[in-house]
């Protein structure tokens, strides 16, 4: 027995040993894995700090370099382009005609009752005409520097190229003082363009008397007898306010009491339309019609005389007359002498209408018509 427990005892003592050595390796293999762990990232730290202060000397020596270098200043060398034509577009052709007087008058518009200049030319000299109204009456004239208007039949010119010249309408010519109103009729009389009637709703033909231009319609009427021209528009039969350019001549007055002018707000609801009147003597004259009464009724205490100036109604030219209407008040010119205004108003008024042409023992011819309104 004994023998037995000296076995055991000496197995006991074998299995103590060889577990005290595995638990003695197992601690040296650990200190050497935290050993390593420890020392590895500071290798790794300190080599990645050696590439990055060789980068950045590297990037040092690049900048010092590029900024010792000296620049290139580059060579430009000049390239001959070739040299554009233009050719001009929308030229407006010009007719040139050669003057057999010393002296030209030009108006400042295409009547001669418009004001005008005299401009000194030599014989021979070239005039140059850039634009002419549709019925060939008059010519646009432009001569160093000063532009105005001259009729057709005191200068001679080439038919073909009158024929290619721009043609100016009356819009461009005359200025119109109240720009906001729309322009609703423009005749020259060419060719019959307008429709226009008599008192007895006859047609009025335009008539010219020679080759080119001075297109007009006349309109007489002789003692005790008027006569208008009026119309047959649908947008000019309710007018309150407009504005109306007319050449008009008046050829012979059939008496003392003779007159010319016009009528407007002409309806047929209450006839008491308005008549601006004038008068041979240069005066001038507004008056409203009563249907009642079948009377004309003065709107002031007497007729109003202008100045008589030069061109204004005792000659043979054709006179201009410009009227507006608005606000109840009367206002505008003949040829170059100022027209005073004239206020008118109330119940028996009528409020709107036609705008004709009138002719009281009297015999006239009119040369355009511009009416414009709001």
């Amino acid at each position: 027995m004994s023998r037995l427990r000296l076995i055991t005892i000496v197995l006991g003592i074998i299995v103590i040993v060889l577990g005290v050595m595995s638990i003695s390796k197992l601690i040296n293999d650990m200190d050497e894995i935290s050993i390593y762990a420890s020392e590895t990232p500071l290798a790794v730290t300190r080599e990645a700090q050696a590439s990055s202060i060789l980068e950045t000397r590297a990037a040092s020596e690049i900048v010092e370099l590029t900024e010792s270098a000296p620049t290139a200043t580059p060579t430009i060398t000049p390239t001959d382009f070739p040299t554009a034509t233009i050719t001009p577009t929308n030229i407006i052709p010009t007719c040139e005609i050669q003057v057999a007087e010393e002296s030209l008058i030009l108006y400042m518009g295409p009547s001669k009752g418009f004001s005008s200049i005299t401009i000194e030319v030599s014989r021979e000299s070239v005039v140059e005409i850039n634009g002419r109204l549709n019925d060939f009456a008059w010519y646009s004239i432009k001569h160093n520097n000063e532009v105005g208007w001259i009729r057709t039949d005191e200068i001679m010119a080439d038919a073909d190229c009158i024929n290619s010249l721009k043609v100016i309408q009356l819009s461009e010519a005359l200025q119109n003082s109240e720009p906001q109103f729309n322009i609703l009729l423009e005749d020259t009389f060419f060719e019959d363009a307008g429709f226009w009637f008599d008192s007895d709703f006859e047609r009025i033909t335009s008539r010219t008397p020679s080759e080119f231009g001075d297109y007009r319609i006349s309109l007489g009427a002789g003692v005790n007898e008027f006569n208008v021209a009026k119309l047959n528009d649908s947008t000019l039969q309710t007018l309150e306010d407009f504005e109306l350019h007319l050449s008009i001549s008046p050829r012979t007055l059939a008496s003392d009491t003779g007159y010319f002018g016009i009528r407007f707000r002409v309806n047929s609801e209450d006839e008491n339309f308005l008549e601006f009147r004038i008068f041979g003597e240069c005066s001038i004259g507004l008056y409203m019609y009563q249907s009642s009464e079948n009377d004309f009724i003065p709107l002031h205490d007497s007729p109003v005389r202008f100045s008589n100036s030069n061109n204004t109604c005792k000659d043979d030219l054709d006179d201009y007359l410009h009227i507006v209407v608005k606000d109840g008040t009367i206002r505008g010119e003949l040829n170059n002498a100022v027209l005073p205004e004239i206020s008118f108003g109330g119940e028996n008024i009528a409020q709107q209408g036609a705008v004709e042409i009138i002719a009281s023992e009297s015999f006239v011819d009119l040369y355009f018509a511009q009416i414009a309104a709001p």
